[in-house]
Formats: structure tokens, sequence, C-alpha cells
């Protein structure tokens, strides 16, 4: 692609994108004020963090007590949320297998913690919530302890396009940098003369940076830097640099999928009338109050400009009758008006599923056990916040680890794999052990227990029936859902070889229990043949002769 082709296309890629940014502007003016980046030729100025159009703020309430909840259900800093496992069980009791594995999970956490990672994905989080999608560019070159380093691109700043797995894989930003830092980045010989020329090296000018899925080299996406120019100006875009990624690099979270559009709408959208409403009864509330506490008077005419109506002003009369009243009277119905403001902020409250995370998070020192009990006692909540735990699963938490799990091993940091163990090695997979997602699984466990407990009472009318049933898969599949670790279910190898032993041993009894079955039988009819004898004896009859005779 040439730098023309690659201005061209953000160019048509933002008009496709012009419906949602007419939405996005609307958020930013009534839920994110801070938020928000709609001009691409001048750098951003400071923001106010609240508006003039709310005087009640309960959607950013409301919009801060989900992002919180979501930080602290699902990426907590202070407790594991995932774990690496291997996809065949009997790998995974392989024990050198399973330690290095382990340990390369730790080596995540380290540099996850080390790096800006939770510091991100907190602000991510609040316009995930607000607009619907977020966008982290997730770099390696990173300084200090850790290779990874993330960026939070501002909605309103990029353009994005869906892959045939439905993931972003297509993605053009505006940043800006000074003409110092741009320099200093890419090389002077890179730059245009306008920047060259430039005496103001510390002015911040927008570039161009877009990743697509066009092989460079040997890695499946390229990246170029392009100095943004208008469309309508003369000079000819140049990259000013031009490179590749073996992972597509920015993690892009959506609320939910469309197949006509990249783009969604989220939570943020469908509070916003409910927001616009609450402003309004809150407004009124205040003018009511306000009159109801100082009303426009009716004074006379030679009165104008002796009229006290500050507390403790005293007005003298020459005329009794020459009075000053209230203009009208004030019948304004507060409470009913209160009602209906705590109806609309319970609304927004519901549409941010506070009453989800509200409980969960109100105690700091809540454990990773208890905060999965309390979501799964909100069964109801958690079937509605679902589809949202897989989204971020799908397309933020796996991308994360992935991409973070194949830096640290092209950058030699993770633990020395056991060579001996390479041909009983397969790949890994990751396993989400958050509250949340350990809540979500447990909703699973309702139709499995429901089950088990009437198929109980069933099988003990009729015992055969049990034979409808699979118990290896069932004990499988709980040990899935429970989030189990792996090394706690013996593998299909060893499960044979215990059910082999245990028939052998059957088989052995069973011998056994024949074997004395058969000498009990002889000793019985030795005794009966002496008893016969004796008798015989007894009677004078000779019992060499008529031993023949009987039974043996």
């Amino acid at each position: 692609m040439e730098p023309k082709d690659a201005l061209i296309e953000f160019n048509e890629m933002l008009t496709d994108r012009s419906e949602y940014e007419a939405e996005w502007r609307t958020i930013t003016d009534w839920l994110l004020p801070s938020h928000g980046i709609y001009a691409y030729t001048t750098p951003p100025v400071k923001r106010d963090k609240t508006t003039l159009r709310v005087v009640n703020d309960k959607g950013r309430e409301a919009l801060d007590v989900m992002t919180s909840g979501m930080q602290a259900g699902e990426t907590s800093p202070s407790r594991r949320w995932f774990t690496l496992r291997f996809s065949d069980a009997r790998t995974n009791s392989i024990i050198p297998l399973k330690a290095w594995l382990d340990a390369c999970e730790d080596v995540l956490y380290t540099h996850f913690f080390e790096s800006n990672f939770y510091s991100i994905v907190h602000s991510a989080y609040t316009e995930y919530g607000g607009f619907g999608l977020c966008c982290i560019y997730f770099g390696s070159d990173g300084e200090g302890g850790s290779p990874f380093r993330f960026e939070l691109s501002e909605i309103g700043t990029y353009v994005i396009g869906n892959g045939l797995n439905h993931r972003v894989d297509k993605l053009y930003r505006i940043i800006f940098r000074s003409i110092r830092n741009i320099i200093d980045e890419f090389g002077e010989d890179k730059v245009s003369d306008r920047l060259k020329e430039a005496t103001d090296r510390e002015e911040r000018i927008p570039l161009l940076h877009c990743v697509i899925p066009e092989k460079y080299q040997d890695k499946p996406f390229t990246s170029m830097y392009m100095e943004y120019l208008n469309p309508n100006q003369a000079d000819s875009p140049t990259f000013l640099r031009k490179s590749g990624f073996y992972e597509f690099p920015f993690l892009v979270p959506r609320w939910e999928y469309r197949d006509s559009t990249p783009y969604c709408s989220g939570p943020g959208e469908r509070a916003i009338p409910y927001i616009k409403r609450l402003q309004e009864m809150e407004k009124a509330n205040l003018m009511a109050a306000h009159k109801a506490i100082n009303p426009p008077l009716n004074a006379p005419a030679r009165k104008k400009g002796t009229v006290r109506t500050l507390p403790g002003g005293i007005n003298y009369y020459d005329n009794p009758q020459e009075v000053v009243s209230p203009m009208y009277n004030i019948k304004f119905d507060f409470a009913g008006v209160f009602q209906n403001i705590q109806r609309t902020e319970q609304a927004i409250e519901r549409i941010f599923f506070n009453d989800l995370f509200i409980t969960a998070t109100r105690d700091p020192n809540l454990s990773p056990l208890k905060a999965a009990e309390v979501y799964q006692r909100k069964e109801e909540q958690m079937i509605r916040f679902g589809p949202t735990i897989e989204n971020l699963q799908f397309e933020l938490l796996g991308p994360l680890i992935e991409r973070g799990f194949n830096i640290l091993g092209r950058a030699g940091k993770l633990p020395e794999f056991p060579m001996e163990y390479a041909d009983q090695a397969t790949n890994y997979e990751i396993a989400y052990i958050s509250p949340l997602a350990e809540a979500q699984k447990q909703l699973a466990l309702g139709p499995i227990n429901t089950f088990l407990q009437a198929a109980t009472g069933i099988l003990q009318l009729k015992p055969e029936a049990a034979d409808r049933i699979n118990g290896d898969r069932a004990i499988d599949e709980l040990a899935d859902i429970t989030g189990v670790p792996a090394i706690m279910l013996n593998s299909d190898e060893e499960v044979k070889q215990i059910r082999d032993a245990r028939m052998q041993q059957l088989e052995k009894q069973r011998q056994q229990q024949e074997a004395a079955m058969a000498q009990g039988s002889n000793i019985e009819a030795q005794k009966a043949q002496s008893e016969i004898a004796k008798n015989y004896a007894s009677a004078g009859v000779d019992v060499k002769e008529t031993m023949s005779d009987l039974p043996q």
C-alpha cells in the first residue's frame, strides 16, 4: 500500500463511521465530557470533567460503579484472573511440563503488573461502558522492567475494520506528537521539509498510524506511520516508518457484534435519554425550590427601591394597605418530582448493571470465592451481563494474554522449556478464574444439579436407567465449570489402568469364591460318606463292598 492509498482509505473509513460519531458526540456532551477527540488537524485542548448541561451526575456515577466492578471482577491487580493449562489433560499430568507452564503464567503476571496495563485497562472500561467499544495499543517496546507498553486511543481518533473471525484486524488512528519527538523517533531524513524548517519544535502535529492485515517480511501485519495531511493539501505524503507485527497490536473489545458494521453501541447510548430526562427534572425541581424560597413579588410603585427582602429586612409603611405580596402561589409537587427523579436514577443504575456490582464491590476484603458467590446469587443480572464477559474474553483478554506470551517468548524472558518432553507437549489454552468468569460458569451448574437430583429419584426405582448417564463426561464437564486444576483429574490412560486393575481384582475374588465353594462341597461329600460307612458298619454290612455303590 502506498501512502496516498492509506490516506484515501482512512478518509473513506471516516465516512463509514460518521453515523456512530454523531452518537459518540452526544455521549461526550452528556456523560463523558472529558472523553472523545473528533478533530484531526489540531491537537486536543484541555477539557473539563464536567459540563453545564449536567446538573445531576448520576450517569457518570453509575458508569464509574460499573467500571470499578469490571476491574475488580474481571482483571483485578490484587488477584489472579486467568490460568494457563495444556489442551490435553494427559499433558497437564506431566509434572515438568505443567511446572513450566505455571512458571510462564507467573512471568506474565509479573510483567502485566510492572507495566501500565492495570491503569490503562481501567480507563478503557470507562470508554467501553460509555461508547460501547475501546481501543488499547499493546506495544512491545516498553522501557524498564517489562517489555510491555500500553496506550489508550481515545474514542474518535481511530477507525476499524473486521476480519473473517469477527475480530478487528485493521485499524487507522490519529496520534499527536511534537515535532521534536517525531524527528527523534523517525529521523530527520524521514520527515517533510515543513517539519525540518519548523521554528517551534514543540508544536504538536497529527500523525496517521495504520496497521493492516498485509504481510511484511515474515510478519502477517504491516504497520505504517505517516504525517497526516488534509486531502485538499497539495503535498504528497510519505511513510515515516514501515514495519510489521507478528500479532495484531490493538485490543478492541466491543459491547456487541453487528455483521453490517464493525462499530456498536453500549450502555451509554441507552442511558442518554434517561440522563437528559433527569436533567430536566432536576432543573425544574431547583427552579421551583428557588421560586418557593424567593418568589417574585408585587409591591406598590412608590416603594420602588425601598423594599427589603433579605432575612431581617424591615419595611416601613405609611399606608397599612400597601403590602408586598407574592405574585402567585407556588404549588409544586416536590414529593412527586423527587419520586420520578429516583425512578430515573434507578433506571440508569440498571442500565449500567449497578445492581450486580454494588454489593460485590462494597467489601474491599471480599475473597474471590465470596465475590463469585455474590455474583452467582444475582443470577438474573449475571445472565444479562454474560455476553459482555464473553466478548471481553474473546476480543480483549484472550488476545492480550496470547500477545504477551509471544512477546515474552521472543524476548527470551520465559523459563527454559524442558525439551526432553517436547514430543508430549500440546498447545496451551486460557482458563479465566476471575470472580465474574467463575460466576458465569456457576450458572451452568444449575441445570446439571437439577438433572442429577431428578435422576437420583428415577434411579432408585429403575437402576438400569443409569446406563443412560455418561459419568466420565459428567465429571469432565463439572471439572471444567468449577475450574478445578487439571492435575486433580486422572488422564484417560490412568483411568484405564485403574479400571483394569479393579477388574483383575474382581476376577481374582470370583475365582477364589468359586474355589472355596468347590472345596466346601468336597468336604460335605466326605462327611456324608463317612456317616454312611459308620451306619453300615453298625448294621454289620461289609463297607468295602458297598462303598463302590455310594454316589461320588
